[in-house]
């Protein structure tokens, strides 16, 4: 897919599913800036639409912007991937012995087909022993 040419892409947030309060925002940050810095994939910027709409909306109907030096409105690429996923927990009590098994999916999906192009996931273990004091 990115060996000719970089699609265009957008990252939705990852949804958290733990019972945690996890950063997912910044996961996806992180997502995007190593696919981006990877030198396959272009993204659109989703998440600042409202902004772009504002500063459109300004240059376009404010009068306060030479129409020679406006942008035009209708020129903006549109993405053909979507990237989205999500962040889920398990845990297990055994004892003094507490395991949370987290599970992160990531999954890609061409819009224009409604194909999903690729998946994959990750587990990660912690494990937490209580201590015979309490403490």
């Amino acid at each position: 897919m990115t060996t000719d040419r970089r699609p265009v892409t957008f990252v939705d947030t990852i949804k958290n599913k733990t019972t945690e309060h996890i950063d997912t925002e910044s996961i996806t940050d992180s997502i995007q800036s190593k696919l981006l810095k990877s030198g396959k994939f272009r993204f659109v910027n989703m998440t600042a639409v409202k902004q772009v709409q504002d500063q459109l909306n300004y240059q376009q109907n404010s009068g306060m912007v030479d129409d020679q030096k406006s942008i035009a409105v209708g020129k903006q690429v549109g993405a053909e991937f979507m990237i989205y996923g999500n962040l889920s927990s398990i845990v297990k009590k055994d004892g003094s012995t507490k395991d949370v098994y987290y599970k992160f999916t990531l999954k890609m999906t061409n819009l224009e087909t409604g194909i999903l192009e690729w998946s994959t996931e990750k587990e990660i273990r912690k494990t937490k022993s209580r201590s015979w004091i309490g403490l």
